[in-house]
């Protein structure tokens, strides 16, 4: 996938070229799934479309849902299906063919406590929350006749060499 879309020309802002790695994209640190379709017409995903006109948008979102949606497990799923089944409805409505992603396991996240406060943040619950997102980022997969790239398995030995600080977040590797 890098070999294919590194270093061919996506498009070209004030002069200078960029590729699919640096070019407009629908996404932000922090934000949640429903966040790339604030804006109706003129959301981040629409505005990437109509920048890009991609034929395939890789889709990873839920990590900060799993750890910024403070409610049960079960309202945290459907919510989250509900909101990626949007992202997912307004790309193919474009048609766009979204790769959809399973969540990288949530790691040991410095000055997060293992067990914490039950109402707070820690890091088993947040490691119960994105695996029961990955489950439900498969079935929607499987739902829809979606591709899927199972990252939390690529991922799965790469804490500090290839998730942020945060230990939840994909990011370089410490060896680049």
């Amino acid at each position: 996938v890098i070999d294919r879309y590194r270093g061919v020309d996506a498009i070209t802002i004030e002069g200078i070229p960029h590729d699919s790695f640096v070019a407009p994209r629908a996404a932000k640190s922090g934000a949640r799934a429903p966040w790339a379709l604030r804006g109706g017409t003129s959301s981040p995903l629409r505005r990437m479309v109509r920048m890009l006109s991609p034929a395939v948008a890789f889709v990873l979102y839920g990590g900060n849902d799993a750890a910024y949606y403070s409610t049960d497990a079960a309202t945290l799923i459907r919510m989250f299906k509900k909101d990626l089944g949007r992202v997912i409805d307004a790309l193919e409505e474009e048609g766009v063919v979204p790769v959809l992603h399973t969540l990288a396991r949530h790691g040991n996240a410095p000055g997060v406590d293992d067990c914490g406060e039950p109402t707070g943040t820690n890091d088993w619950k947040l490691m119960v929350r994105t695996n029961a997102l990955s489950v439900a980022v498969v079935e929607m997969a499987c739902e829809r006749a979606l591709p899927l790239v199972d990252l939390r398995d690529a991922l799965d030995t790469a804490d500090a060499a290839g998730l942020s600080g945060d230990a939840t977040h994909p990011s370089v590797h410490a060896d680049g």
